[in-house]
Formats: C-alpha cells, structure tokens, sequence
C-alpha cells in the first residue's frame, strides 16, 4: 500500500526518468560507433576530446577564454602555443573538460555525455509540460521529441545543440 501511495504522488516524477531513460536507450547502441562526422573529428578522435584534453594540459585557469585547439608542441611535448575556439559557447568547452576528467578520452566518452544532456532535456520537456497541461498531452509530446530525427542526429555528438536545447526548456 505505502508502495502504490509513493508512485500514485510521484508518477510524473517516475515518467520524467522514464521518457528519459527511454531516450537515452536509443543513443545505446551508437555510443562506439567510429566518428564520421568530419567537422568533429580531429585525427582519430573528436574534436571535443582534443580541445578537452589540450585544456587539461595548459590549465583551466589559462582556458577560461575558450576552448584551446591547434596546439603546437615542442621536442618535449609540452604545449607552447595555442589557439582559443570561441566559436561556440564557452560552457561546451569547459563543461566537457570536466567530464573527461572523470570518465577519460575514450570515443564513448562524448556520446556518453551528449546521449545524458538530450534524455534530461526529454524528461524536463515531459515534466514541464505534464504541469502545464496534463499527462497524456505530455507523453505524446515526449514521444514525439524521442522519435525526432534531429534531436536523434544531433543527440549522439557532442556540440552546443544538446545544450541549446536543454536552457530553452530549462528557461
């Protein structure tokens, strides 16, 4: 009885992780996939990687302005020069940069990342909307944004859509 009381006050609470887990289980089966993307690809891992682990090396303190790319080195390997990429957000960057600090360079690492940001922006969506106007009209919507094509296309890379997405249903 204490159980059914729980789920009967929770139960948009419960669908929420539920649209979102659904969500996330779609990114699954891609998450090693190789890079194809070419624009997000730098060598043999992604761009994102690259500029998270440059960041890593020269400091965030001195990465504060943007994430660093074309990194040059010297015999040693040491950075000695680099250049700021501040054609996105400076937030993708350094948020990144603190993912890959606990969950390494690895190719699902990104994925990882942008498959988690895309399931909470679904189970936000269903949650806001399931206040505003009631359940099912909710869970249709939801199920609509999970079987978009571009949140799909867009939700296994990582670059500033996921998070566009997330503040426009955050705000």
């Amino acid at each position: 009885m204490r159980l059914w009381s729980f789920l009967k006050r929770n139960h948009l609470f419960l669908s929420a992780i539920i649209i979102g887990l659904v969500q996330f289980l779609l990114y699954v089966p891609h998450m090693g996939d190789q890079y194809t993307n070419m624009r997000h690809v730098h060598g043999s891992s992604s761009f994102w990687t690259n500029v998270a682990q440059n960041m890593h090396e020269i400091g965030l303190e001195k990465a504060f302005f943007g994430g660093v790319y074309k990194a040059e080195r010297d015999s040693q390997g040491e950075i000695v020069y680099w250049e700021y990429y501040n054609s996105h957000p400076q937030l993708l960057p350094l948020t990144y940069a603190g993912w890959t600090n606990v969950f390494g360079y690895d190719e699902w690492v990104p994925r990882l990342f942008a498959g988690l940001i895309a399931a909470l922006t679904t189970a936000l969506l269903f949650f806001v909307l399931a206040r505003l106007f009631g359940f099912i009209y909710s869970l249709v919507a939801s199920l609509f944004i999970i079987a978009t094509p571009i949140l799909y296309a867009f939700g296994d890379k990582l670059d500033q859509e996921q998070f566009i997405a997330l503040f426009f249903v955050l705000s």
